[in-house]
């Protein structure tokens, strides 16, 4: 996906790619940070990670130091960037999050809404990782994986897993429409 939006851009825009896999770079990394602050607080509320809270709290600290002296060290309009890609990252991991706790709350796992929604993000990240196409199954065996190591509901894990990949492929599809026509810039 990445390196198809960065030629879309070189084409449209006739950019140099260095400057645009800088940008794709700041996406990337302010997305995992994204990822890292939402974990750090749901790992707050799973009991069976009780013993790991302090290191949460520390690894929320840490990661938001280290977010703003990358912050501090980028160059004037990357920083822009950095500032702006934060600030949407945090929005969609939010935002995610909040569709996902809509699957537990359909699936009736009210009483464990934190250990499913932690899995999440964590096979958010695994589907990160270019192994599967989309992320398919990657993020299923997070979830199955994870379940059983937080006492969660395996079959309802992988269900939640498999619904919000068949949602967000489905919202993703709607995009072939814009893929197919001529934009002027």
């Amino acid at each position: 996906g990445d390196g198809y939006k960065i030629k879309v851009l070189m084409d449209q825009r006739s950019a140099p790619i260095q400057p645009l896999l800088r940008v794709t770079l700041v996406d990337r990394f302010s997305g995992l940070f994204a990822l890292v602050w939402v974990s750090c607080v749901l790992v707050l509320f799973v009991p069976q990670l009780a013993d790991f809270r302090v290191w949460s709290v520390a690894g929320l600290v840490l990661s938001m130091v280290a977010a703003l002296v990358a912050f501090r060290l980028l160059p004037g309009t990357v920083r822009t960037q950095w500032l702006q890609t934060s600030t949407y990252s945090l929005a969609v991991q939010l935002a995610q999050t909040i569709a996902v706790a809509g699957l537990v709350i359909a699936l009736q796992e009210t009483s464990a809404w934190a250990g499913y929604l932690l899995l999440f993000l964590i096979s958010s990240v695994a589907a990160m990782v270019p192994l599967t196409i989309g992320g398919a199954g990657a993020r299923e065996f997070t979830f199955l994986t994870g379940a059983g190591f937080l006492s969660l509901h395996a079959e309802k894990a992988v269900a939640i897993a498999f619904i919000f990949y068949l949602v967000s492929t489905a919202v993703s599809l709607t995009g072939i429409a814009y893929s197919f026509r001529k934009v002027s810039v």
